[in-house]
Formats: structure tokens, sequence, C-alpha cells
């Protein structure tokens, strides 16, 4: 999986950061997946343009109202936003026009060597859209009029991020690299450091009940039957009304972003709490990058139970996390080392299965065989027909299939192709993606 850049946005409080943030995430129409994952908390998301993807961070608004407030928050949201993006759009409100703190945070970002767009928000109005020659004064080459209530200006905007994107990204390569990068994942106090430190047999990470121990992504180099591992030991997520402070957001940025460069996870649910509702996001953001994953029920030598209990765990994560069918669940005990090296095998066979290709002609038959079986109903008195079809990527294996009209193809035909790929090549441990573009 190659290196993903970083967006970040930077701005005032009521400059449309978020409604940037939501309106750039959910242009990505053409890819399918069965159920969002935690972008909708409006902290971090993904956007795919032009068949290149970027991750994107929304930070929280500068306040204003006191000077020392603001200088604090100044420095903690614009130095985080720095540190975690590849390039900065600087927000401002089109209508206000420019205020003293906008100079202050440029003055910020000059002195930092990243790529900078302001985007001058808020300009519906076709004067607003073509006076911005004085933001210039900022000291920055680019400037985007843009209406993200309207969606005005935003497909130019997309064009101009990944034109000045630091690194080329582009398909993935196979045979770039034979380590395996392996992320553990899951809520605070679930084990993770404990699993990390049963894998390298050693006392690498620190242990306490207390959240907060693990403050950073740790990442430790593993070999087993001659297969090279990174093992990726994240920081606790907890839920966002849980976040407290401009540390507990950054690291919940790290643990995502950790994510983001796994190639597959190691998601540890605890055994005596069982699947919670963050869990289910953990795992939603992990299925929505298309990121290899395998459930851990850690605890399982200190949980009661009968005959019936194991059933009824499993039962209990297919039922609220439908969208994870392809992911297989163990029961282990991080602690007592018990079905640990299980994971890691597993982790290489998923890895494996997701760089398969599947030869273009090969997968156009398919896909004309399975159309022609169960054709599309009729929509708006149009026939939608199926061109072409081919694979473009892995990890995750990512498909483009042509139509006349994609725009009108339903969610549960898609997600029929979807489940018809998988049974046909497998691909199981990951998510497939499907992208569906005119012919």
């Amino acid at each position: 999986m190659n290196k993903i850049p970083y967006v970040t946005i930077i701005g005032r409080t009521n400059v449309g950061k978020s409604t940037l943030f939501n309106r750039l995430i959910k242009e990505n129409k053409a890819i399918v997946d069965d159920r969002p994952g935690v972008t909708r908390d409006r902290l971090y998301g993904h956007v795919i343009w032009d068949e290149v993807q970027f991750g994107l961070i929304d930070t929280a608004g500068l306040t204003l109202e006191e000077e020392d407030d603001f200088a604090e928050n100044l420095y903690k949201n614009v130095e985080i936003g720095i540190e975690e993006g590849d390039l900065i759009l600087f927000v401002l409100d089109g209508k206000k026009g420019l205020a003293q703190y906008d100079y202050r945070i440029a003055e910020k970002l000059r002195k930092r060597d990243k790529p900078v767009i302001v985007v001058k928000n808020k300009s519906e109005k076709k004067k607003d859209a073509e006076n911005y020659y004085d933001l210039y004064e900022l000291g920055f080459e680019h400037i985007a009029p843009v209406s993200a209530k309207y969606n005005h200006g935003i497909y130019d905007l997309l064009d101009l991020i990944i034109k000045n994107l630091p690194f080329s990204v582009g398909k993935s390569d196979k045979k770039e690299e034979d380590t395996i990068k392996l992320a553990i994942t899951g809520k605070p106090n679930v084990g993770k450091s404990t699993l990390l430190n049963s894998f390298l047999n050693r006392y690498r990470s620190v242990v306490d009940d207390k959240w907060g121990t693990t403050r950073d992504t740790i990442d430790e180099e593993f070999q087993r039957n001659n297969q090279k591992y990174i093992l990726i030991d994240t920081a606790g997520i907890r839920r966002k009304n849980k976040i407290k402070g401009k540390l507990e957001r950054y690291m919940v940025m790290r643990a995502l972003k950790a994510i983001d460069r796994a190639d597959v996870i190691i998601h540890l649910i605890d055994g005596v709490d069982g699947f919670t509702t963050q869990d289910d996001k953990i795992l939603g953001y992990a299925h929505e990058r298309g990121t290899g994953i395998i459930i851990a029920v850690n605890k399982w030598d200190i949980v009661e139970k009968d005959e019936k209990t194991y059933m009824e765990y499993v039962r209990e994560i297919r039922t609220r996390a439908k969208f994870l069918e392809y992911a297989s669940i163990y029961f282990i005990s991080a602690k007592n080392k018990r079905n640990l090296f299980k994971l890691i095998d597993i982790a290489e066979e998923i890895y494996e299965v997701n760089t398969y290709e599947i030869n273009n002609k090969e997968f156009y038959e398919f896909i004309k065989m399975i159309t022609n079986e169960k054709t599309h109903p009729i929509k708006k008195n149009k026939v939608i027909k199926f061109k072409f079809a081919k694979q473009v990527d892995i990890r995750p294996p990512t498909f483009v299939i042509f139509s006349n009209y994609p725009d009108l193809i339903h969610f549960a035909y898609k997600r029929y192709i979807k489940n018809s790929i998988r049974r046909e090549y497998g691909f199981w441990g990951s998510a497939i993606k499907l992208i569906f573009k005119k012919s």
C-alpha cells in the first residue's frame, strides 16, 4: 500500500471548514462501501479525485474571544495541523474579508515548508469568486474561491490539491516491499500493548490500566517463518465526546493514520466489555480505508462462559458489524499468549490474497455474465448497460466498472456486484472497492 498524502483544513471559527470537509469527503460518490466509518465525526476522512486518494483532516476552529486563549489555540491547532498535513487548506470567510488573525495564521504557515492553498469560502456570488486578489497579501501563490455550501469551485479546488500534493500517488505495487505492516488497534485498556509485548517476547510497550499510557504509535520489526513485519501499537481511540484537549485529538489522529498505513489491522475487542459502538467506528474506518481486518476478542481467559458463549459473541459481532462479513474472528489471551501467532499467520494470508490481480478480459466477462443473469431495473426510463470493467489497484482490490448511466445504478445492485466478485474470487479479509464511471 503506497503512502498517501494528508491535507489539513485550518482557519478561524465560522469560516466554513466543516462544510468544506463534508463537501470534499462526500464528492467521492463512485466509491462503494457498505457503511461509513468515523469520517462522519468530522475529524478525519478520505477523498478520491481523479483516481488519487488523500487523507483529509478537519481541525477545530481557532477561537478569537481573548488574546491569550487565541494565542494558545493558534499554536496548538496550527502546529498540529501543519505537523500532520502534507498540504494545508487555509480557509477564509469570503464575505468578511481578511482579519488581523488571518495574517498571524499566515505568518505561522509561511515559516513551515508545506504547500498552502488559500480557500476563499462563501464565494456564492460571481463578484466574490472573481475578486480575490487582496488575499495575495498573505504571501501564498494559490488562491481558490469556492462555496462549500453550494458546491461552487470545488472541482477546481480538488484539481489544485492534486497538482500541489508534495509526492505522487499512484497504483499500489505489490513488489515494492516484502514487509507487512500490521497495526494493533482498539479502545483504551483493551490489551494492545500487552499483545505487542507478547509478540516480541519482551517488554517493549508500557502497560498500564490508565488511559493515555500509549501516546503515539510504536513501530517494531518482527519476523516469523521468514516473513518480515512491522508491528504498530497505537494509542487507544476513545469516543469523540471524550477527547479532551489538543493532545488527545493529536493521539487519535496518529492512531487513525496508523490504520491508513497498515496493510492489515488486528482489532482487539475486550472480551469482558463485549463489542461496543467505538469498536464499530474504528472497524468502520479501517473498512472504509480498505485495510485488511482481523478481529480478536481479547481477555478470553477471564470471561465467564459456557458452551453457548462463543457463538453468542460471534453472532453479536456479525449482527452489529454486518459490513465485516469478510473479517475472521478469533478469541485470544494476549497476557497468556493464547492463539496469538495464528493472528500473524492469518495476516500474512490476507496480505497475499489482497495482492491478487485478475486478468481484465476475464474480469469483464465475469461482470457481463452476472449483469446479464440479473439485469438492473429500468430507472427513470433508462436501460442501464455495463460496457467494460477492469481491476485498477490492490490492497484493497479496486475495480472500475463503466456503464452508460453510472449515477443511476442502485446501491443494492452495486452490493450485488460486490458480493458476486467476492464469491467468485475470494478477497477475504479486506474490503472490495468499486468505482462506477461513465463509459
